[in-house]
């Protein structure tokens, strides 16, 4: 083969590789993004609202007051969450050291585990108050709710995860 038809070959192998990398680039950014900060079709920002009212049975009263717990909550939570944060940047800058003591370490994970401690303890006083805002006839309905809206909250489905889904139900 001569230059010219090698030189024909290489400007047509470029040509459609250009071309196949436009088709690429416009399929990605033309391609529907999925919705984030939702995690399933029924995890809208007001899931417990909704299921307060349809399954516990809350009235609009009792529904204005747990907007106000919500907001309290919610206003602790971000600093708890800020904290949280702040914690784990300090621990994981130890990286950079040469040596750091255990002592240091314990005591920055020490931090990180009351940070989550506190955030815990102040998701139960939430759940606990709007408990208290129940009928004796809804808290029946409230707390076999409770268990499973924790377990969606902090340990939500994963995809391709169904088996392990599955075989949870089976351990209860």
């Amino acid at each position: 083969m001569g230059n010219l038809s090698k030189t024909k070959v290489l400007i047509f192998i470029i040509i459609v590789l250009f071309l196949a990398n436009l088709a690429m680039l416009g399929y990605f950014l033309s391609a529907e993004k999925p919705d984030k900060g939702r995690g399933g079709g029924d995890r809208g920002p007001n899931v417990m609202n909704t299921v307060l009212q349809e399954k516990v049975g809350f009235t609009e009263e009792q529904m204005k007051r747990v907007s106000e717990l919500r907001k309290q909550h919610w206003d602790n939570m971000r600093q708890l969450f800020d904290e949280s944060r702040k914690a784990k940047i300090d621990f994981y800058k130890n990286l950079s050291q040469t040596e750091v003591s255990d002592t240091l370490l314990k005591t920055a994970a020490f931090r990180i585990g009351k940070t989550h401690e506190a955030i815990d303890l102040q998701t139960f006083r939430n759940f606990r108050d709007v408990r208290s805002l129940c009928t004796p006839e809804q808290l029946p309905r409230y707390d076999s709710l409770v268990p499973a809206t924790i377990q969606k909250m902090w340990f939500p489905a994963r995809k391709g995860n169904a088996s392990r889904k599955d075989s949870d139900k089976n351990k209860h």
